[in-house]
């Protein structure tokens, strides 16, 4: 198990430019992910089934769980900047298909909301040490409380964004009004980018990332917990 002295330390202010602009970013980008609860609503109207649009609902969270197991044993191997600039690159061809594919088969948005996942399950908890690591050690926990706060912030707001860009619409019970919805999400996605552009970055721990997620998963704790996430959401 690592200990505190395995980690980049930081000195300074805990709410410094850093912490905003990742602040900034992190909840950009979550508005950008709840815009897409909305790709079920979209898809009933197109006319699709019922299996099909509640699969593409949990799509999201089955390819976080994927690429956790598949690839979160690199995490550590690049610095938080490279890597989390890389986990943007599947939420940029996501908003992209979820704007282009409107007119083609709905199976299409399983790829949209399956792309997210490797942001979801790979990207925020980086950004999370990110930013923590960007602030004295003794202030983190202070770093991940106000990033929770933020994010929770995101998750009512993407919804409620989604939904009042829907009513501008003349129609928006129309598939098509959810266009302007895509949209928007589209155009949080370079927003999200400038803001993490603008932080400084924060170098890897020096640790073996060839190590495989398997021991940890045996672990009692590990299960304890993965039991207490799934309960709870």
């Amino acid at each position: 198990m690592r200990s505190a002295s395995d980690f980049p330390t930081a000195t300074g202010p805990v709410f410094s430019r850093s912490f905003f602009t990742l602040t900034l970013a992190f909840f950009v980008y979550v508005v950008n992910l709840n815009l897409f609860n909305l790709v079920p609503y979209f898809l009933e109207l197109r006319g699709a089934g019922e299996a099909l649009y509640g699969a593409v609902g949990g799509m999201a969270g089955l390819a976080s769980f994927a690429f956790i197991v598949l690839l979160g044993h690199m995490a550590d191997t690049h610095s938080r900047k490279r890597a989390i600039l890389l986990y943007l690159i599947p939420v940029a061809v996501s908003d992209v298909l979820a704007l282009t594919m409107m007119q083609q088969h709905p199976a299409w948005y399983l790829l949209v909301t399956g792309l997210q996942g490797a942001m979801t399950g790979l990207g925020l908890p980086l950004l999370f040490l990110w930013a923590a690591e960007r602030a004295p050690f003794e202030r983190r926990m202070d770093v991940f409380a106000w990033l929770g706060v933020g994010g929770l912030c995101a998750d009512a707001f993407g919804p409620l964004l989604g939904e009042l860009v829907l009513n501008l619409s003349d129609n928006p019970e129309s598939p098509q009004a959810y266009a302007a919805v895509f949209w928007a999400g589209l155009i949080c996605f370079p927003v999200t980018l400038a803001l993490m552009l603008a932080t400084p970055d924060a170098p890897a721990p020096a640790v073996d990332g060839r190590q495989s997620l398997l021991p940890l998963l045996r672990r009692r704790e590990t299960l304890l917990l993965l039991a207490a996430t799934t309960l709870f959401g």
